[in-house]
């Protein structure tokens, strides 16, 4: 049978003294990484530690039998000391930031800890208060609010002069044309252009929609913004511009984006609309009340390099209304029911949209009415 006795030891055990272990405790709370004060409960501090003169610049001296306020700024509010002083008196733990102010007037953070030490019935005799130094976490974060502020300036103004690069609204003899464009943030990922020629008979144009959102997106799309720019000005094939501009996309991209278009040109003496779809891959016709999507699929720019675009070509009408849009807007379009008076009023319908959906996405629409 096994021996019970085998787990004792005849060691001795060493009683420590009653003063020494208030020797340790003192030396312990003097040496403390923490601020610690204790005052009566009237609130006339009887003891700091070591921490708490380098924290605040008094000496023990200097604050022995003063009140805590003398550290006050007056930042904080009145009821915030009043439900402080509740609490403690009631026997209760409270802890919050003060932003305090040492004895050169420069103002410091703490995170204060403040209880009550009781006695042997359960009263109240003394407060505690233990102060955390957290100077260098406030100065961390007020250096990211101030980062975060000077990123948001930047959306802004990278937003007002990606706005600033579109063009304005026209109206010719033959056509009216009006854009509409808001950013789900700032800076958006659609952009858009178009060129009409000089006498106004024909019109070409491209809407177009960078996969993503944020500052990078809206560089990528600037890049792809100066690649389009052939799109409007080059004598060649709508077909071929747009498979240009896939090609030479790669200096826009990284591997894992890419970018949608739908490239159009309106002739208004042979009354023919010429479109390419390359992502986007509908519009929207209206003639009579009808509302009607064409719909013909095209890969997306920046994802194959060696591709080729089909062209298409169908005849336009007097009073025709065209709408090229990013995603943003076609699926709200496709479930919607609407007539339209005018080219302001369909802006107004799809401004009402978009404001009205809980889809968060650039919207980006170009409105075209043949005259």
């Amino acid at each position: 049978m096994m021996d019970c006795n085998i787990f004792q030891t005849n060691l001795p055990t060493t009683k420590i003294p009653l003063t020494e272990k208030i020797s340790y405790l003192l030396h312990a709370v003097e040496q403390s990484s923490n601020a610690i004060v204790i005052t009566d409960l009237d609130g006339t501090i009887e003891y700091v530690n070591k921490k708490f003169c380098q924290l605040t610049g008094y000496s023990k001296e200097e604050v022995l039998g003063r009140n805590p306020r003398i550290l006050k700024s007056g930042e904080l509010p009145d009821f915030i000391y009043q439900e402080l002083w509740q609490k403690i008196s009631s026997g209760k733990n409270w802890q919050g930031e003060f932003h305090n102010i040492k004895k050169n007037g420069e103002l410091f953070w703490d995170f204060t800890s403040i209880s009550a030490i009781k006695n042997e019935h359960g009263e109240n005799i003394k407060y505690l208060a233990i102060k955390d130094d957290i100077n260098a976490r406030k100065k961390a974060e007020e250096n990211l609010q101030k980062t975060e502020q000077k990123l948001q300036q930047d959306f802004i103004l990278a937003g007002k002069i990606q706005k600033s690069l579109l063009p304005t609204n026209i109206s010719t003899p033959f056509f009216e044309l009006i854009s509409f464009y808001q950013p789900y943030r700032h800076v958006s990922g659609d952009t858009f252009d178009f060129s009409a020629s000089k006498s106004g008979k024909k019109l070409i144009g491209y809407v177009a929609d960078v996969m993503g959102h944020g500052l990078g997106t809206a560089l990528q799309t600037s890049g792809l913004r100066i690649l389009c720019h052939q799109i409007l000005t080059e004598r060649i094939p709508l077909s071929q511009r747009v498979k240009t501009v896939n090609k030479v996309s790669g200096s826009c991209f990284t591997e894992d984006s890419f970018a949608a278009i739908i490239a159009f040109e309106f002739d208004f003496i042979a009354m023919t609309l010429t479109y390419v779809t390359a992502g986007i891959n509908s519009f929207l016709k209206l003639n009579n009340k009808k509302k009607s999507f064409i719909k013909a699929p095209g890969p997306f720019i920046g994802m194959l390099k060696d591709i080729d675009y089909e062209e298409h070509k169908i005849p336009i009408s007097s009073n025709d209304v065209f709408c090229f849009m990013t995603d943003g807007i076609t699926d709200l379009m496709e479930s919607c029911n609407f007539s339209i008076k005018d080219l302001p009023d369909l802006y107004l319908q799809v401004e009402t949209l978009v404001n009205s959906n809980p889809c968060k996405d650039d919207a980006t629409a170009i409105l075209i009415k043949v005259k």
